[in-house]
């Protein structure tokens, strides 16, 4: 998002006038409608007009696809803007290249109701736009398309409130905390970095304002950054370069039914762990975990939703927390030698038999036996190769062969095993590729220290 210089002098000026270990449920409806937005006052007040200058992208599913993600990114920016039920916006639309315009979306994902509670969604037209909100809720601006070439300027004139925006490298830690104590009709703030937007319940930021928010910031930003070169996201060529939507949503959500998770175009966490998002020292884990999934690709079948994740969530640990190896402090290693000794008929990789916390290390194997280099090659792989894989079977094949071809080795005994149960033609292609096996046995390797 690009906004003009005429918005960051407009708060300025205000400033100086007047002024959520994961616990990922699968992610389907849940009956708990969970907490209402609060009632907010609508705005009667002409505000000063607000400029963004927006920039067609490219599509959330068209970047999917390239980078054969599971999930979309998020594929919307900010405004800083905030409207009430029943109030009217004017926004002013000027088409300046292009055919096509933004659309504005007002709320936020999960961030009110259940846990996948929808924006409300209006199509902007050139020239004057006044928009009655059905709901309380952020403004934001989406402008993607799978052939962009479009540009809009935006000019926001009456009918919204300002919410507390923190930008980093641009706010002050006085701006911010006058903007949280004057800015005081809304319910939501944001915070802004290079890679991530937070968003969050005003009186949390009020909690956390002593914090420092660009230590947050950079901190949330490098752990997307570590996420992104873990999956060979750091080239200039055009399917390893880093998604363009390059700021994930990490929000907070009121639906008790859900503690922390992600899905299509966010991460979210519950308000009573809203330090994970908002205390520099509480990014652990958690968020780690969640903007996992946001990297996860078209491979993961369901029995490892879980697990694989947490090899991004590893690399983090690697980088950011060096002495810390959780497979180690957790005593998981110890626990794998009892599953690998199991009966044949009672090993199955995909079942409750082995945690996913043991499952892991099967992972963590390959990245012990062939590198550092092992997974950005393998998720390289993935991109070049746009695999077909609809069930979880043909999901399984793909990893498992590529795993032989990335490694250069026949990792047939080490997959059985492990119990990767699956059709015997499946094990018969890995021997057609005639690879050598491995001079050690990997299914022994384990960390031997934090």
């Amino acid at each position: 998002m690009k906004s003009s210089s005429l918005f960051y002098l407009s708060v300025a000026l205000l400033v100086i006038s007047t002024f959520t270990l994961c616990k990922k449920k699968e992610v389907r409806p849940v009956d708990n409608p969970g907490t209402e937005a609060p009632v907010v006052t609508p705005p009667t007040v002409t505000e000063t007009p607000v400029v963004f200058e927006q920039t067609e992208l490219l599509s959330a599913e068209s970047e999917r696809k390239r980078l054969q993600l599971s999930w979309l990114a998020t594929d919307f920016s900010a405004t800083g803007l905030f409207v009430a039920t029943s109030s009217t916006i004017k926004v002013n639309v000027e088409q300046q290249a292009g055919t096509r315009l933004p659309t504005l979306l007002i709320g936020t994902y999960s961030r009110y109701g259940t846990w996948n509670t929808q924006p409300v969604t209006f199509n902007l037209k050139a020239g004057l736009n006044e928009i009655t909100s059905t709901v309380d809720g952020l403004i934001w601006i989406r402008y993607t398309n799978d052939y962009p070439n479009a540009k809009a300027k935006l000019t926001f004139t009456s009918g919204f409130k300002k919410v507390p925006y923190y930008v980093a490298g641009v706010t002050t830690k006085n701006q911010w905390k006058d903007m949280l104590s004057k800015l005081n009709t809304v319910p939501d703030v944001i915070l802004q970095g290079e890679r991530c937007m937070i968003v969050a319940d005003r009186a949390s930021a009020i909690r956390y304002q002593d914090e420092d928010q660009e230590v947050l910031l950079s901190k949330i930003s490098r752990v997307i950054k570590i996420e992104d070169d873990f999956s060979g996201l750091n080239s200039a060529a055009d399917l390893d370069k880093p998604n363009v939507h390059q700021r994930y949503l990490l929000t907070q959500h009121e639906d008790k039914a859900y503690y922390m998770f992600a899905y299509n175009y966010r991460t979210a966490y519950i308000g009573t762990a809203i330090s994970a998002i908002l205390k520099p020292a509480d990014v652990t884990w958690g968020p780690w975990h969640e903007l996992g999934h946001l990297h996860q690709q078209v491979w993961t079948w369901g029995a490892i939703g879980e697990v694989t994740v947490n090899i991004f969530s590893r690399a983090v640990q690697r980088e950011l927390t060096p002495a810390e190896n959780r497979l180690v402090s957790d005593k998981i290693w110890e626990q794998v030698p009892a599953y690998l000794a199991l009966p044949d008929a009672q090993r199955n990789f995909n079942n409750d038999v082995a945690s996913v916390w043991v499952r892991l290390c099967m992972f963590e194997q390959l990245g012990l036996a062939f590198g550092d280099d092992f997974y950005p090659k393998l998720l390289s792989k993935t991109r070049v190769d746009k695999p077909v894989v609809g069930t979880d079977d043909q999901k399984m094949n793909y990893f498992m062969k590529s795993a032989c071809v990335v490694s250069g080795k026949d990792l047939s005994i080490f997959f059985k095993k492990w119990g990767l149960n699956v059709n015997s033609a499946v094990y018969a292609e890995m021997a057609a590729l005639s690879l050598p096996q491995p001079v050690q046995d990997i299914s022994l390797l384990k960390d031997q220290s934090n």
